[in-house]
């Protein structure tokens, strides 16, 4: 398993009657980029069911699209 960086947005989601879009960004752990970007939206929808409107099938709805997805390579490391 790898670590990405996502990178991704959403655009014509509903939330208290407004059209809203949102940024989506972070890390993750999974074995290939369409998963990394599955897990990210997952992790994100526990805090914001309304993302759950992208999975609708009737058109137009709501999008969620990848922006960049790197592996990320060596050490995370801070200064102290």
């Amino acid at each position: 398993m790898r670590m990405w960086e996502i990178s991704a947005y959403g655009e014509r989601f509903l939330r208290a009657d407004k059209e809203l879009g949102f940024c989506l960004n972070g890390f993750v752990y999974a074995d290939n980029a369409n998963n990394a970007l599955l897990r990210a939206i997952a992790l994100a929808r526990q805090d914001w069911p309304e993302i759950s409107q992208a999975e609708r099938v009737d058109f137009p709805r709501p999008v969620i699209n990848a922006e960049e997805m790197h592996v990320v390579t060596g050490e995370l490391s801070g200064v102290e």
